[in-house]
């Protein structure tokens, strides 16, 4: 802040030069206890200059013994470093997983070509996707390279070879549309066919069979999300 009367700024706030604080202890003594006996006196006349203490060490009471002092310091100190040395705890949390996880998955039954496979129900899927195996089922139908890829649930991309386009029936529906054809064993039944069909008044258990004619339980199997 500034005085608009004066040249000089108006401080809130001034600081003064810092004066030494001083102690002093009881009307005639020294400003400081005696480091060898703990009283308020000059060491000169300290009573316990000619006397020895237990660890005979000689000028101090026991009770200022700095040898004493020094060695609870260290066991201290020893101990604080064998708690900090030693190795951290864990909790482990065990998680197991049943091996039967696809007697729970949905399949559908779809026909192409007069050639009969399955399908893995997936509402998340945006298209529908089958592998070289069911693609072979279906008697090689030609299909057309693309360039696009798709993402699973997790973010991760999977590579479409191509699509091919195909008439499918499913619970006595039939439409033509576009199916896409991956390079691993995938094969799912996505909401564009199932939209195309016009499934969604179904229930899953009129459009599915529970599982599908043989099912692998081992436990090499992998988790689609």
């Amino acid at each position: 802040l500034e005085h608009p009367s004066r040249k000089d700024p108006f401080h809130v706030a001034q600081t003064s030069p810092k004066q030494r604080d001083t102690v002093t202890g009881p009307a005639g003594t020294k400003p400081s206890a005696c480091w060898q006996y703990g009283e308020w006196h000059f060491v000169k006349l300290c009573p316990y200059k000619k006397h020895k203490c237990t660890l005979n060490r000689r000028g101090h009471k026991e009770t200022q013994c700095r040898t004493k002092r020094h060695n609870r310091t260290i066991s201290r100190y020893s101990r604080s470093s064998s708690r900090s040395r030693k190795q951290p705890k864990f909790n482990a949390v065990l998680v197991t997983i049943e091996p039967n996880f696809q007697l729970r998955r949905k399949y559908v039954t779809a026909k192409t070509n007069e050639k009969t496979f399955r399908l893995q129900l997936d509402t998340a899927s945006d298209i529908t996707l089958v592998s070289k195996r069911t693609w072979k089922k279906t008697g090689c139908i030609r299909y057309t390279p693309t360039i696009n890829t798709a993402r699973n649930a997790s973010g991760g991309k999977t590579d479409l070879l191509g699509a091919f386009e195909c008439e499918m029936e499913i619970s006595g529906k039939r439409s033509r549309g576009s199916i896409f054809l991956v390079d691993c064993e995938l094969d799912l039944f996505g909401i564009d066919w199932i939209d195309r069909l016009q499934l969604t008044h179904m229930t899953i258990d009129e459009l599915c069979s529970s599982t599908p004619n043989q099912v692998k339980t081992e436990s090499k199997d992998v988790l689609v999300f």
